[in-house]
């Protein structure tokens, strides 16, 4: 998959969750939007997410988050 491909996956207004293998014991809201995005010198994408609950967004690789539904 190129980063075309992922950036077209996932973009700001989508509803995430963050996937189980990177859910911490303490994080209890799996479920956000993305709120911003950018991409690091690899060409990989980082997104910015406010889970439900929480007010403070934090970072995400595109590997440990996937799209539950889309913005259109």
């Amino acid at each position: 998959m190129n980063t075309m491909q992922r950036l077209d996956q996932m973009k700001i207004g989508d509803l995430i969750s963050i996937r189980q293998t990177y859910r911490s014991n303490m994080l209890n809201n799996y479920i956000g939007i993305i709120v911003d995005s950018i991409e690091d010198e690899n060409g990989y994408f980082n997104f910015n997410i406010i889970l439900d609950n929480n007010t403070k967004p934090e970072w995400y690789s595109d590997y440990e988050i996937e799209v539950i539904n889309e913005d259109s």
